[in-house]
């Protein structure tokens, strides 16, 4: 094919960035989701677990996934305190699993909560319990969590309006003021006592 029928192609080398495939970075970036995953609230245990359970929380949006660390003997009411970063393109679910910490074995699952994040990133925050369902559907608890959302260039827009405010605040006399240059003022010649002018003095003597 001729120079004129070629197409030029882009292409995207996978060994770019991180190397890890993230739906996320496929589409622009709208913002981040800061959640907070702070501590659970009367989780039942389960039928098949003694003692009280080590319990851990996995967070999930889109293709990104994050986990705290389990609370030893943390059993119904874990408490974690740990925050996480999400990036935001077009993702709106976060799905979290509460699971039970096994030195033996497979992880035991305790309850999965899924909730809407479009809401929060609307308001911009949010901070409250998000119920916990088993495999069944019924409630066995809740977490609590603390969720922030932060747009880029919101900081940068808003120093930037606060300029402007400034700015528009200042008078305009001021402005004209400090810009004009004053025109120099004309000095008068030195006069004796008399009145005349002292050039005018020396003038006559000589």
């Amino acid at each position: 094919m001729g120079a004129c029928g070629s197409k030029k192609v882009a292409v995207i080398n996978p060994s770019e960035g991180n190397g890890q495939h993230n739906t996320a970075n496929a589409a622009a970036k709208f913002g981040t989701l800061i959640v907070k995953c702070v501590k659970g609230v009367d989780i039942k245990t389960g039928q098949g677990m003694f003692g009280k359970a080590d319990p851990y929380a996995k967070l999930k949006i889109g293709s990104q996934e994050h986990q705290t660390k389990h609370h030893v003997q943390g059993g119904k009411n874990p408490v974690w305190n740990q925050e996480f970063e999400f990036q935001i393109s077009t993702e709106k679910e976060l799905e979290i699993n509460i699971m039970d910490k096994e030195s033996v074995g497979s992880d035991k699952f305790m309850g999965r909560a899924k909730v809407g994040i479009m809401d929060w990133i609307a308001m911009g925050n949010f901070q409250g319990d998000i119920p916990i369902v088993d495999k069944a559907e019924k409630e066995v608890g809740k977490i609590n969590v603390s969720v922030k959302f932060d747009r880029p260039g919101a900081n940068a827009m808003d120093a930037a309006k606060g300029q402007m405010t400034a700015a528009a605040g200042g008078k305009a006399g001021d402005d004209a003021t400090a810009m004009v240059p004053h025109a120099p003022k004309q000095v008068e010649p030195p006069r004796d006592p008399s009145g005349k002018f002292t050039d005018e003095i020396t003038q006559q003597e000589v």
